[in-house]
């Protein structure tokens, strides 16, 4: 939600490839397997940056 008078949308989920990063980063190896498995390859953080 937003206070401002013009309709203004903000994600707070980050993109898919800054996400994979920080999973890994954290630990999380299972968690970011499976979500790699659903995406194209070219969103994988390796490929992106």
């Amino acid at each position: 939600m937003s206070t401002s008078s013009v309709e203004v949308y903000t994600s707070n989920i980050p993109p898919w490839p800054y996400f994979l990063r920080e999973l890994e980063a954290r630990g999380y190896q299972a968690q970011a397997n499976l979500i790699r498995q659903h995406l194209p390859a070219f969103l994988w953080p390796e490929n992106f940056f």
